[in-house]
């Protein structure tokens, strides 16, 4: 079952270990345990993945956004909210999802 975040329902989601995603009666409940949402950026959903979503995620609370651009090195944009509830891309900025995966990304 795919869970809402708002209006949106994120590509990928990455839930808690401890506080896996629950049935909700409202499509903007049930993000408590949400760790990271990952979209896909797609040919009509340039503007709404990199800006509209990133902001309602952040406004949920959700600790990582990331979005992956369909480029020659299919780009990840990794995210981290900051104290002030806005995300901030991570340090070493975007990078190829083939690093990704080869890598163990820090944590803070």
């Amino acid at each position: 079952m795919s869970r809402r975040v708002g209006t949106w329902v994120p590509d990928l989601m990455v839930w808690a270990k401890e506080m896996p995603p629950s049935s909700a009666r409202s499509s903007c409940a049930g993000t408590a345990g949400l760790l990271l949402a990952v979209e896909v950026v797609s040919g009509g959903s340039e503007v709404v993945d990199r800006i509209i979503k990133k902001a309602e995620y952040a406004n949920a609370g959700i600790p990582r956004y990331w979005f992956i651009e369909r480029d020659g090195a299919t780009t990840v944009h990794r995210h981290t909210l900051n104290d002030a509830g806005e995300y901030e891309l991570e340090l070493n900025g975007p990078q190829p999802f083939a690093w990704l995966i080869t890598t163990v990304p820090g944590i803070r």
